[in-house]
């Protein structure tokens, strides 16, 4: 995960000095709110309070991803069980392995959410875009997101499954984050450390939660186009 918070930090570093150099070239007021339309809906008088402020919301999510990863798999290293009772030293070490490839996933993506977030609060308060232009932007930006820490959940998987070539469970764990085992017909799967349930997205009702998703997304953008 380091190494691409670490890419993450310099985009981060790179809005902090736009807007510090191009502080003079900012509206006033600041543009703090974009409708579903993709124009601006609020306003805040132009502060160093408030631009500086606004830019440090990034960066505030970073930190927060940073100390979540951080303190779950030390917490994990350190109890060797996640709620299974007594299992062997090898179903630890594959607890743990879990463990920290979930966490990590979870930690980019919040790590991700975060330089987004900044693109779009720097496009914000230079007024570069707006209308149907913001809200393309904001639907790259979430994909981009998404697809970020997948990639790397997926890289991690594959690791795993060469460590552990005869365990299904990380045969059918797609991106770290995604269940998918075609032979089980349930929508809900509990999860290794027996302390949650998961989706499975091969069964029936996990496609169903598939499409529904597709669904809100594509009825979303096409309600913002027919506005526009």
């Amino acid at each position: 995960m380091w190494r691409y918070a670490r890419y993450m930090l310099y985009i981060l570093v790179v809005g902090w000095i736009i807007v510090g150099v191009g502080y003079g070239q900012i509206p006033d007021p600041l543009t703090t709110h974009f409708g579903l339309d993709g124009q601006p809906d609020g306003w805040a008088p132009k502060t160093l309070v408030n631009t500086f402020g606004f830019v440090a919301l990034g960066l505030g999510i970073m930190l927060l991803a940073y100390i979540f990863t951080g303190l779950v798999i030390r917490g994990t290293q350190r109890s060797g069980s996640m709620g299974t009772g007594k299992p062997s030293q090898a179903e630890l070490t594959k607890l743990r392995d879990e463990g920290e490839a979930t966490v990590v996933v979870t930690g980019i993506l919040l790590t991700c959410v975060a330089a987004v977030l900044e693109v779009l609060l720097v496009v914000a308060l230079f007024g570069v875009l707006q209308g149907p232009g913001m809200t393309v932007l904001v639907v790259v930006g979430l994909i981009i997101a998404f697809v970020a820490p997948a990639y790397w959940g997926e890289k991690r998987m594959r690791t795993l499954r060469k460590k552990y070539p005869d365990d299904e469970y990380f045969a059918h764990l797609k991106g770290g984050m995604f269940y998918y085992d075609p032979e089980d017909k349930r929508a809900m799967v509990t999860r290794r450390n027996g302390m949650s349930t998961q989706v499975n997205f091969a069964s029936a009702g996990g496609k169903a939660v598939v499409v529904v998703l597709i669904a809100v997304i594509v009825g979303t953008i096409a309600a913002i186009a027919w506005g526009a």
